[in-house]
């Protein structure tokens, strides 16, 4: 399923690591270090738009600080939401349901559009080397938000179109840990 999101953001499915990464991964988790965290406010509709709820995001800013620097702006509308970044890394496997990254832009380049997608299965080996996960879905809301909430929304195949408009509006900074 797709989500429309920051700049035209997706959501779809992504997720685990290579050897190259292994010494930036906890042990325990099998993921980077969450050093920041970001919320987006989602609603369904437009006329009013009816809330569905926050979606709390856990960033990995020591795996990733320019990819996390730059999202933290934009969530405090700082930054700007069409420009491309180049993320520093791409080797973090996507075998975690919840991780989110940077959509690779369409032309193939290294660098990232201002799209990101949010894993939603355990595993989306297909990502791997092509989407840059730089964080997480926090508490509740893969299961709660995503899942039973946003995916089952109505969509216009072939595109995976929502029917009706899922959009984020309000996002900002929240205080870690």
């Amino acid at each position: 399923f797709r989500m429309a999101l920051v700049g035209g953001a997706a959501m779809t499915t992504i997720s685990t690591t290579t050897a190259s990464a292994a010494a930036d991964i906890d042990a325990a988790t099998n993921l980077p270090e969450i050093t920041d965290r970001v919320y987006f406010d989602i609603a369904l509709g437009t006329n009013p738009p009816q809330p569905l709820g926050r979606l709390e995001l856990g960033l990995f800013g020591t795996f990733m600080p320019r990819s996390t620097q730059h999202f933290v702006r934009l969530c405090r509308n700082y930054g700007d939401k069409y420009r491309s970044i180049e993320p520093e890394r791409y080797d973090l496997r996507h075998s975690t349901a919840g991780l989110v990254s940077w959509v690779r832009n369409v032309n193939g380049s290294a660098a990232a559009d201002s799209r990101i997608v949010v894993n939603t299965q355990d595993d989306a080996g297909w990502a791997d080397d092509r989407y840059a996960a730089f964080g997480i879905v926090l508490h509740d809301g893969l299961t709660n938000l995503i899942r039973q909430r946003i995916e089952p929304v109505p969509v216009q195949r072939p595109q995976n179109k929502p029917k009706v408009d899922v959009t984020i509006v309000q996002s900002g900074v929240l205080s870690w840990p």
